[in-house]
């Protein structure tokens, strides 16, 4: 029974001290298909770790990024084009050469 007691007592310490290390360990069951390969294709193309890269999806997905967090594409801004007219005559604008800089 003592001994035991201190196996269960160990244990909980070693346990407890992995808590108070700040990180936390799950294991993820039944992961879709699409959902692996996609995370597999994030770290491959980010060349980090599938940990990594699950942890990042998570904390994005929970809005915990941190403000430092830079990115080297243009994910986010594909498919949010709005039509401007403005903006698009102010293209047709600069596509007109001026006649006094061509000289």
């Amino acid at each position: 029974m003592v001994r035991a007691l201190w196996f269960a007592m160990n244990a909980l310490s070693a346990h407890s001290d992995c808590w108070s290390a700040g990180t936390r360990q799950y294991t993820l069951r039944n992961v879709p298909e699409s959902v692996d390969h996609a995370l597999r294709e994030r770290a491959r193309r980010r060349r980090i770790s599938l940990n990594q890269a699950t942890i990042e999806v998570i904390k994005q997905g929970l809005g915990v990024t941190a403000a430092e967090t830079s990115y080297d594409d243009l994910d986010d801004l594909a498919g949010t084009w709005c039509a401007d007219e403005a903006f698009e005559q102010a293209i047709r604008d600069q596509d007109d050469a001026d006649a006094e800089l061509c000289r």
